[in-house]
């Protein structure tokens, strides 16, 4: 499965590289547009993503994620997010009960440039190790529950003792005024704490990772605001044959989701889908098939 993902993704990054019009145009995105139409990547936006996943044993996990974006100039953004790990009755030692845990806040400095329809974008991220701070069971089950609602994707909120130093690279190509199609390729190096304990993933020795994901996705969107798309994502335990468990050390998903921006408020509603081990296939018993909505502001 693995292999066919990383295929298709190699596919549709190619047909967009043949796409690419030859003709250059301005060097920076235009702030006279309407934030609507900016690229993801530009812009200053505040906001929450939530995620919801039920399974035996796991009444809700609702990992929340608070963000914030601030444009520094107009091709270099700023952007922080906040992880809050969070369960509705989890099964722990025989009892039902709320738990709570908070994963690594995460700051980040991106570089974008536009030209014609074609927005890249470079930067990299740093995550402070506040999910380390505490070894109780519940902490550690709520931030645990919260990585696998997200099917592994940004794992680096809620890695355990380990320094997250992460790069980021990726585009956005408006193909028509209406149509987007986006990638990003993030490899992270998971500097350990302590060598002596085993991490959040698995029982893998402590000791430096490097794991990286990636995805892309196609979203239209009408003159309206309201639109909708997909999108495919991979995370990859580089280091590590079997970091996720079951002989496996890749986790793929399906992302179909609905879209609202109307230029100061904007939103998305999809369903995360694990489309492999160790997490899927997602709507089998036990497996991940997550509810995930977006919703933020422009300012």
């Amino acid at each position: 499965m693995r292999r066919h993902l990383l295929g298709l993704l190699v596919v549709l990054s190619t047909s967009l590289a043949t796409a690419t019009p030859a003709s250059a145009g301005p060097s920076d995105v235009d702030h006279d547009r309407a934030d609507d139409d900016l690229p993801l990547i530009a812009g200053s936006r505040g906001g929450v993503d939530v995620f919801w996943w039920s399974a035996k044993g796991v009444e809700s996990a609702l990992p929340l994620v608070p963000f914030v974006q601030f444009e520094l100039s107009p091709s270099l953004v700023l952007d922080l997010h906040v992880p809050i790990g969070f369960v509705v009755n989890a099964h722990i030692r025989g009892e039902d009960k709320a738990i709570f845990g908070l994963g690594n806040p995460t700051v980040g400095l991106t570089y974008f440039t536009t030209s014609n329809r074609l927005t890249w974008f470079i930067g990299g991220r740093a995550s402070l190790p506040i999910a380390g701070l505490n070894d109780s069971r519940t902490w550690l089950t709520a931030n645990l529950f919260s990585a696998v609602s997200m099917a592994l994707y940004d794992l680096h909120y809620w890695a355990y003792k380990y320094l997250p130093i992460g790069a980021r690279g990726g585009f956005e190509y408006a193909t028509t005024k209406n149509l987007f199609f986006r990638g990003s390729l993030e490899p992270t190096v998971y500097v350990p704490l302590n060598a002596d304990e085993a991490g959040i993933v698995g029982a893998a020795q402590r000791k430096t990772q490097l794991f990286y994901q990636l995805r892309v996705e196609l979203e239209g969107r009408s003159d309206s605001g309201w639109g909708g798309g997909a999108g495919i994502q991979i995370f990859h335990a580089v280091t590590e044959g079997d970091t996720l468990g079951r002989g496996d050390n890749a986790q793929g998903a399906f992302d179909p989701f609905v879209s609202y921006d109307s230029g100061t408020t904007f939103g998305r509603l999809g369903c995360l889908i694990a489309l492999d081990t160790p997490l899927g296939l997602g709507f089998d018993r036990g497996k991940v098939a997550a509810l995930h909505m977006t919703l933020g502001t422009h300012f």
